[in-house]
């Protein structure tokens, strides 16, 4: 147990001070790249459209299923589909959290797997949304104009630091957990038995594997980073489940399927899964000694890579990461919402996170007569107010971004 903490502390001191700037960062990307904004540069079926869609999701924040409600909700509002699907497949890839806990992990033995994850996102990007471009005919939504309102810094650092936290929180310390115990008691055999480690056998299996997993692009770094450092997998493995992994699961292509349709589905995984074997198989063929031959002590390294004042910061920055995470967990400062006898409540299934329940009050309250929504997301309970509101619009409206009415 003693060693399973140490190496949790380890692995906390070794990406803590990244994690807490790119919270901050995203923090400001949420008050500056507003709806607003991504559908100004969705709409259109142009390559500059499909390009930007692909650039606008890379640094974002949204894990896979908190980006299902704001593709679909942007598609609503007129953005194309080929871009759509550019927005869907590299924005749940890597966020500007996990580009940062990727520097941190990573910097010390592969520099080049740094700028590996986000130029893998924009090539799927680029290719998923040029293929819908020219496969399919490209038709948009009656466009609805988006409404925002200006973030003021307390705003940002609110999203950054207490909200955006609550979706990672649990996967992120479970991961760690996890990665902890693979260092420990590391699973040598765990695909070599079946195919040739580094090879293209290796490859193809650890993407089926991963194809229908839910994981978070920054939770799914230490346990991707300890698997190649304890050579149970090689880095190409690793790089296809970093990309695989947060974009291809059940709910994600079920709602695309519901959406857009099955051709869209097709363009979707075929993208991805090309695009990561691909990057795959070349970080392989050019790094082809490394399997194995990573030092786990190098890896584990961590601040005294990089410099004393970051040796003193990341004891500090990993306390505070705690404290983030088990007050996004335990939420102790949140009250519970409640509706009164005037409001009108309905249930709804596939909120998970807090991008889930910003579209769907984004959704409804686009409603004429909607005066105001409250939604419990632990629930799933939703109080409408206001006057006489169509009680089937809010059903479809809710249904179009892919979650489910209770009935």
């Amino acid at each position: 147990m003693y060693d399973i903490l140490n190496a949790y502390w380890d692995f906390l001191n070794k990406f803590s001070p990244f994690l807490l700037l790119g919270f901050m960062i995203a923090g400001l990307l949420h008050g500056f790249v507003n709806d607003k904004f991504i559908q100004k540069n969705l709409l259109g079926n142009k390559f500059i459209n499909i390009l930007k869609a692909t650039l606008i999701g890379i640094p974002l924040p949204l894990c896979s299923c908190g980006v299902i409600p704001v593709a679909m909700s942007l598609y609503k509002k007129g953005a194309s589909r080929a871009s759509t699907t550019s927005f869907l497949i590299s924005t749940p890839q890597t966020g500007i959290d996990s580009i940062m806990v990727t520097y941190g992990l990573f910097l010390p033995v592969l520099p080049v797997f740094i700028l590996l994850r986000p130029i893998a996102a924009l090539v799927a990007g680029l290719f998923g949304g040029i293929l819908v471009n020219f496969f399919d005919n490209n038709e948009t939504a009656e466009v609805e104009e988006c409404t925002h309102e200006n973030k003021s810094l307390k705003d940002m650092l609110r999203y950054g630091l207490i909200t955006l936290p609550q979706d990672i929180a649990k996967p992120l310390l479970v991961g760690i957990l996890f990665a902890s115990i693979i260092a420990i008691s590391p699973p040598q055999d765990l695909f070599s038995n079946y195919v040739s480690p580094g090879g293209f056998g290796e490859l193809v299996t650890i993407l089926v594997f991963s194809i229908p997993l839910y994981v978070c692009a920054t939770a799914s770094i230490p346990i991707a980073v300890v698997l190649v450092g304890k050579g149970t997998i090689s880095i190409g493995g690793a790089l296809i489940f970093l990309m695989a992994g947060p974009v291809t699961n059940m709910a994600t292509i079920s709602t695309i399927y519901k959406v857009l349709g099955k051709k869209i589905v097709a363009i979707y995984l075929f993208s991805v899964t090309s695009v990561a074997l691909l990057f795959g198989y070349g970080i392989n063929y050019y790094y082809p000694n490394l399997q194995g031959t990573i030092d786990w002590e190098e890896l584990m390294r961590g601040m005294h890579d990089h410099s004393w004042i970051l040796a003193i910061l990341a004891p500090i920055c990993s306390v505070i990461i705690i404290i983030i995470l088990l007050n996004a967990i335990f939420k102790p400062f949140a009250k519970k919402i409640k509706g009164t006898d005037l409001d009108t409540k309905i249930n709804v299934s596939g909120m998970t996170c807090n991008h889930c329940k910003q579209s769907v009050s984004n959704a409804i309250s686009s409603i004429n007569n909607v005066n105001n929504v409250k939604i419990d997301l632990d629930s799933g309970d939703v109080f409408i107010s206001g006057g006489e509101i169509n009680i089937e619009e809010v059903y479809n409206s809710v249904e179009k971004i892919g979650f489910k009415i209770i009935k």
